[in-house]
């Protein structure tokens, strides 16, 4: 079924993409390297095509409305989740593949750096959850490549990490408890409605 191209959002690289290199990475762990591989291939496909119908949508389509602004963090994750099911296929290593996901990732981080007034200045919305996938996936990934060369920098910007996305996420988690209906208590009846 044909879609307007302003409807489409980064959300729609979860259920193809995540969901491809995801099981990339756990059939991988559990031994099935052949079979990863294949599954990493369909991810980076989908990421290809549902990438580029993005990359046009947002250059060229209307502006992203304020509700599906956090989605764009989305379409940053696929290099991360990526370099994450490369890992556990290849083994711990910056081959080719690693290091370019490594320069995708920080190609498509640094455009939110740009967007954090915007971010800042939206209301609270469920749609902030788009941002903890790719927190979490970059944080995973960005521990494993400071892994490959311990030392007491990494070691510090590891937990830099760690503290960050966890804060991140954690605070994205309270903030959402505001959106809960509040009860009130109905003092005529005696009885807790939600409202």
């Amino acid at each position: 079924m044909p879609r307007e191209a302003a409807s489409l959002h980064g959300a729609y690289l979860l259920p193809t993409v995540a969901a491809s290199l995801i099981s990339a990475q756990s059939v991988a762990s559990i031994g099935h390297r052949e079979a990863a591989t294949t599954l990493f291939a369909v991810g980076v496909l989908f990421w290809l095509l549902i990438g580029s119908l993005l990359l046009v949508r947002f250059a060229t389509g209307p502006a992203v409305p304020a509700q599906l602004l956090p989605t764009l963090a989305v379409f940053s994750a696929p290099p991360a989740v990526a370099g994450n099911a490369w890992w556990a296929i290849a083994g711990p290593g910056l081959d080719g593949v690693q290091l370019a996901l490594l320069g995708s990732l920080a190609a498509l981080l640094l455009p939110h750096l740009f967007l954090l007034p915007r971010y800042l200045r939206l209301d609270f919305s469920l749609g902030f959850w788009a941002f903890t996938f790719t927190i979490a996936a970059s944080a995973t990934y960005g521990l494993r490549v400071l892994s490959l060369s311990p030392s007491a920098w990494h070691t510090t910007l590891s937990w830099t990490i760690v503290v960050a996305a966890t804060g991140l996420i954690g605070a994205i988690a309270v903030r959402s408890l505001s959106l809960l209906p509040r009860p009130h208590h109905d003092s005529q009846h005696g009885r807790v409605q939600h409202t």
